[in-house]
This record gives C-alpha cells, sequence and structure tokens, in this order.
C-alpha cells in the first residue's frame, strides 16, 4: 500500500537533489543470481535488502538497508539463509568456451551480512542500482508509474532523463558505454563520501574533466608502471585504472564480491581509454616506445622458441608490456593471428612464474582456479592466520611496498604513512596477535571515540563523511579519507550524526596470502 516517492531528476544529477529513490518502511529489494553449470542453468543465491528508518525518522538520509543472503538447495526448491556473516564458498564447473570441453571450475562466494553494509552503508544514504539512470531501460519507469509505484507523476518523459548507455551494445558511443559500465560497476563507492578510498568520481553525468581521473597521479601505489596516471588518454597500460580491473593481485578493483575478470568489461575499457584523445603526455620518445612496444608484443610468436623466451624475458620486466600481452591474450590473438594453444600455454606459465608480483597477478587468471594463489578472500578465519610464524621483515616490507595494500594510506608506522587513523607505533604493546587481527578484520566492531566517524548533512542537502577534528558554535570541522580537512558553518548545518561504521574499509586482507597477513601482524607486533 506504500510507495516510493519519486524525487525527480535525482542525485548526482541536479545539484543538491537527495542521492536515489525513497522508499517506505520495510521495503525489500531482491534479486536472484543464476549460473550457466554443466547441469543446466541453475538458481545460485537470492540476495534481499530490508529498508528501515531509524528512530522514526521521514528524511531521505536516515535510510538504513540491511543485507541478507539465500543459498538455493541442490534441487532448487527452495533457498536458505545464510548464517554466517563470512559468507560460504561453493564450487561449479560453469560454461567457458575457451575452457577444456567447454567448462571450468569456479569458486562462488555467496556474501554474508558482515559484506553487504560494505556497500549498502548509512554513507550511501540510497539503494544502489535502484536509482534513475539504472531503472531507465526500455519503459521500465513508465511502466513503474502505470503500476502506482511512484508517489508522483514522472517529472517529465523517460527519454529525458538521465539512462545509462547498455554497455554491450556496439551501436551505441564507446563513451557512453565504458562511462555507464564504471558508474554501474564502480560508481557506488567511487563518488563523494562513497567509501571508496580515493578522489575520483565515477559518475556517468560527470564530464570526463571533473571525474578527478585523466592524468591524475594514483594515489594509492603505481603498480610498477612508469610515469603512471589514473587514465593516461590514448595508452591504457600506464592506466592504473585498466590495471585494476586486469589484475588478480592485491589492487584489483573491485575490492568486494569479484571473483572473476570480466574479460568484455575489461576490452570495453580498454578501448575507451584507447581512443580518447592523446595529450602532452605522449611525448615523440613515448610514441616511438608505444610502437616498438606493440612491435615487440604483438610479434612474440613470430620467432622460434629461444627468440620467444628472450622476448618474454623483456616483457616480463615491464609492467605496461606485461599488461599488453595480458590484454591480448583476452582475445586469444597477437597483432590479429590466432595463438596456437601450445603457445599461448607457455605465455601463460612464464608470465605467472615472473619475477615481479605485478606481472604475475596479470597472469594468474588465466590458469586453471586449482593453479592460482590461494589468497583468502571474503571468508577469513582467524585461527589459520594465527597458526602461521610469521617474518617481522617481511611484513614491513609488505607494509611500506606493496601496492594496493591501503595501511600506509591511513596509518604512519616508524615515521612512514600518512596519518588518519591511529599511528601504529607501540601497537604491539596494546594488542596481542589475536585482538590485532580482529582489528583489522572488523574494523567497526569496537572504534574508539576520536577515530568515529560522522555524517554530515548541511541544509542545502549536501553530504560529507570523516572524522570529527572540531565542533563549536561557529564552525564544524571533518578530515576525510583523503587527509582533506572539511569545514561547514555551524549554522548551515542540518545534521551531524556518529556512524557505526569505522572509517577504515572492510576486507583489506583478501587479496593477500595466509602468510602474507602473518607477516604483516609479525610486524605490527614488533612496533613496541
Amino acid at each position: 500500500t506504500s510507495q516510493i516517492e519519486f524525487e525527480g531528476i535525482l542525485y548526482p544529477f541536479a545539484p543538491g537533489a537527495p542521492p536515489g529513490w525513497k522508499f517506505p518502511d520495510n521495503t525489500v529489494l531482491a534479486e536472484t543470481i543464476f549460473l550457466d553449470t554443466d547441469q543446466g542453468r541453475r538458481r545460485i543465491e537470492t540476495r534481499i535488502l530490508h529498508h528501515r528508518r531509524l528512530s522514526g525518522k521521514e528524511e531521505v538520509g536516515d535510510q538504513y538497508w540491511r543485507g541478507y543472503t539465500y543459498l538455493w538447495t541442490e534441487d532448487q526448491s527452495d533457498a536458505v539463509l545464510v548464517e554466517d556473516p563470512l559468507g560460504v564458498d561453493r564450487v561449479f564447473r560453469v560454461r567457458d568456451e575457451r575452457a577444456s570441453g567447454g567448462f571450468r571450475t569456479q569458486t562462488w562466494h555467496v556474501p554474508g551480512r558482515a559484506e553487504c553494509i560494505a556497500c549498502h552503508n548509512m554513507a550511501a544514504k540510497y539503494a544502489i542500482g535502484v536509482q534513475t539512470a539504472q531503472m531507465n531501460t526500455e519503459d521500465q519507469l513508465r511502466r513503474f508509474e502505470q503500476l502506482g509505484l511512484f508517489t508522483q507523476p514522472l517529472p517529465t518523459s523517460p527519454e529525458q532523463m538521465p539512462r545509462l548507455a547498455p554497455y554491450a551494445d556496439s551501436g551505441h558511443d564507446i563513451n557512453g558505454r565504458a562511462r555507464s559500465y564504471l558508474h554501474a560497476n564502480c560508481a557506488h563507492c567511487h563518488r563523494r563520501w562513497g567509501g571508496g578510498n580515493s578522489d575520483m568520481q565515477l559518475i556517468a553525468t560527470w564530464e570526463l574533466s571533473e571525474m578527478g581521473l585523466v592524468n591524475v597521479r594514483p594515489a594509492h601505489g603505481a603498480f610498477n608502471i612508469p610515469n603512471a596516471r589514473l587514465i593516461v588518454p590514448g595508452d591504457p597500460y600506464r592506466s592504473v585504472l585498466f590495471y585494476r580491473l586486469s589484475t588478480q593481485g592485491s589492487g584489483r578493483m573491485p575490492r568486494l564480491d569479484c571473483h572473476a575478470i570480466d574479460d568484455f568489461g575489461t576490452r570495453l575499457i580498454h578501448d575507451w581509454i584507447m581512443q580518447l584523445p592523446r595529450n602532452g603526455l605522449f611525448t615523440a620518445a613515448q610514441r616511438r616506445a608505444d610502437a616498438d612496444a606493440a612491435d615487440l608484443v604483438d610479434n612474440l610468436d613470430a620467432f622460434g622458441p629461444e627468440e620467444m623466451q628472450r622476448r618474454l624475458r623483456v616483457i616480463f620486466g615491464s609492467v605496461p608490456l606485461s599488461l599488453r600481452l595480458a590484454h591480448a591474450l583476452t582475445g586469444s590473438n597477437l597483432g590479429g593471428r590466432v595463438l596456437s594453444p601450445a603457445t599461448r600455454e607457455v605465455i601463460v606459465k612464464a608470465g605467472a612464474a615472473a619475477p615481479l608480483p605485478e606481472v604475475r597477478d596479470l597472469f594468474e587468471r588465466f590458469l586453471p582456479e586449482d593453479q592460482r594463489v590461494k589468497r583468502l578472500g571474503s571468508v577469513i578465519r582467524p585461527e589459520q592466520i594465527l597458526a602461521v610464524r610469521g617474518d617481522p621483515e617481511r611484513g614491513r616490507r609488505l607494509f611500506l611496498e606493496a601496492p594496493g595494500l591501503q595501511c600506509r594510506s591511513c596509518h604512519r608506522a616508524q615515521g612512514q604513512g600518512v596519518e588518519i587513523g591511529p599511528d601504529l607505533d607501540g601497537i604491539g604493546k596494546k594488542y596481542d596477535a589475536a585482538r590485532l587481527l580482529e582489528t583489522i578484520v572488523d574494523p567497526s566492531r569496537q572504534v574508539e571515540a576520536k577515530y568515529v566517524a560522522y555524517l554530515l548533512e548541511t541544509k542545502s542537502g549536501q553530504t560529507y563523511h570523516g572524522l570529527l577534528v572540531r565542533r563549536d558554535d561557529k564552525l564544524i570541522v571533518l578530515k576525510d579519507s583523503q587527509n582533506k580537512l572539511i569545514e561547514v558553518a555551524a549554522s548551515d548545518v542540518e545534521s551531524l550524526l556518529p556512524q557505526a561504521k569505522s572509517l577504515m574499509p572492510e576486507l583489506l586482507l583478501r587479496d593477500l596470502t595466509i602468510e602474507q597477513v602473518a607477516d604483516l601482524l609479525a610486524y605490527l607486533l614488533s612496533l613496541q
């Protein structure tokens, strides 16, 4: 009997507009995920979001979503609630035309409740995915209106309202398709105060120059890419965004609930970056180097075994060259020539054994699942980690040097890093190994008062998220996850609410091995 309050052209399409649709209390949103397996098309899991308001308030900012996952039974007759807050893993044989016999083994992670709130959190203030641009497909908004789901008529025709381009439809412009892909898969975190620990906005309706992407130096590691930028127009191989979509390692994006690399999506982003107009980063020397790199990789298999091995050694000494080669493998060709299975196997095995970890992580995706690095993933069992004796020196190098590991982006240790969260010097006296691991795995379980995150909303509808630095009758000052100070006049503040969720991201350890986490713990415990 309740209706969705449709707010017109919604965030981020109008300044100050509320972010998303306002749902009535007790709304349930559901999606069922299918896989094409060796037993046919099967339901795997059904995820639901249950909407509640806090304290009986009516404001859009008080929306709160709880997530639950149901795992379908073997006979497909019912789905059972996943009780473990860390979720469960299941192994399936899924259809893959490139695999031997047409199927490959895939471990599928069914998320638990603790993982749902990593994205569907209070800072989002709306149900990600269920917003105008993503729901405005075919005639869906008009059908919703005809069903009486909205409290008021649509403000204009759906054709005039924001909508994402179907990214798989080559009939649409590649810029719209790529931007829509990033919006649908990344923008729920990578927007202002969405939880993504980078100052970029992957929102389809923003101008590219405003997104904090083009020619911007990466803030959280360059992955051994010389002169790297988040996006280098015309050069995906020096673009950290493309690398993060292509790797199985600790720099992998998205970090949560992603277990296989989307070859179609990575090719789309590759082609989009490639056609962006080149700029001053492309000097004459860079153009020559780019041509030499293309020749080295594209003609790799045009020579005998000795020359191919020599070229592979050169390629695997360079992350951009390796990224170029890994991308070529997604289409099973080099320079337009189809690779033989034997040549492909040589390249994959050599790449997965390369000296640079940033290179190995690019080729791991092409190995059978049982030959890949055994990373922790989303289900972390502390007892397995605590049973391993770590090496403090390896842990120190991991803390200071490992690309994609965010510890030093928010913490200082031995004078290195950025102090947003607690200084880690002396942490070995404060916690034993079990308690220290708990603070990393579940950072929101117990947050010290000075590190409680606050959500500030202004009277004009702007929202800010960060640590409270100052609060008096004149000024409110927050420090965000980028270590930037946000100042708001006290008279402009509509609400300032402490958040139960820590500013420290969850699942930081998911792409590490048990041994790496044991090393990291050993280093932190040595900080006496």
